[in-house]
């Protein structure tokens, strides 16, 4: 057994390139700058040979742009709990102009059938994930895990910073916003 953790880390470029390559790929899609609390928990059982570890890490005080939908959030906070063969994040909390935006996602390991196989249904991606611009890596085709996000808003104005972060990839929405002249709050 042993417990290791820290508080008010730098968010920074020093520990984005120090992750691994996937993570440190995950990482830089949402720009994210701030600090961190973490605990790592490592632990093997008696006899056993296998390392057991767990990654729990606090952001807050942070800033983060991510890739997909380029909406600068400030003042954003939540936990990231990293396991062996799943992760999960929530209590995700970021800020925009007086609105707010709250997220939870987590990956599951798919359950392996009688033989050991992974039942995997191999679709597409459907036309709304494509015209946002979201591609799975191979990694993330070969996990064999079942992710779900989900992604809350409340009176996010419609701005222009807000209008720059549906394109490129969703003109449609874009135009939409445009023809109907929408302002205000979503």
């Amino acid at each position: 057994t042993l417990d290791l953790w820290g508080n008010d880390i730098p968010l920074d470029e020093t520990i984005l390139s120090v992750l691994p390559p996937g993570p440190e790929h995950q990482a830089r899609n949402f720009t994210p700058a701030g600090c961190f609390d973490y605990r790592v928990f490592l632990r093997r059982a008696r006899g056993e040979t296998t390392l057991n570890k767990r990654f729990l890490l606090y952001l807050h005080d942070c800033t983060v742009r991510y890739k997909v939908f380029p909406l600068p959030l400030s003042n954003v906070s939540g936990t990231l709990d990293i396991r062996p063969d799943s992760w999960e994040f929530r209590d995700f909390v970021g800020h925009y102009k007086g609105g707010i935006i709250r997220a939870t996602g987590q990956s599951k390991p798919m359950k392996a059938a009688p033989n050991g196989s992974v039942a995997r249904l191999s679709l597409p991606p459907p036309d709304v994930v494509r015209r946002v611009g979201y591609e799975v890596d191979e990694e993330a085709k070969s996990t064999g895990a079942r992710v779900s996000v989900t992604i809350d808003g409340q009176n996010l104005p419609i701005d222009d910073s807000f209008k720059a972060a549906l394109a490129p990839g969703r003109e449609a929405l874009a135009r939409a916003v445009d023809t109907f002249a929408l302002t205000g709050k979503l």
